[in-house]
């Protein structure tokens, strides 16, 4: 039996196919992601899938977050 991340591993497939549309159906040449420090398995998703942290960043309401990107 597979273990992924939430359970049944739809959060990181569903990552990915947002990633793929975005960097070769719209031709992005970025994208960003950014995430609460307390959502564990968010942040481990982005990892996942292959985005890099850059940093924190203040976002409104939500305070500090997590900044992630990828480049194609």
């Amino acid at each position: 039996m597979q273990s992924n991340i939430g359970g049944n591993g739809y959060a990181i497939e569903a990552a990915k196919a947002v990633l793929e549309f975005g960097l070769t159906e719209l031709n992005l040449d970025e994208i960003v992601a950014a995430v609460n420090y307390e959502n564990v398995a968010s942040d481990k998703v982005l990892i996942r899938i292959g985005m890099h942290y850059v940093g924190d960043i203040e976002w409104p309401d939500q305070g500090i977050v997590k900044k992630y990107r990828i480049k194609s």
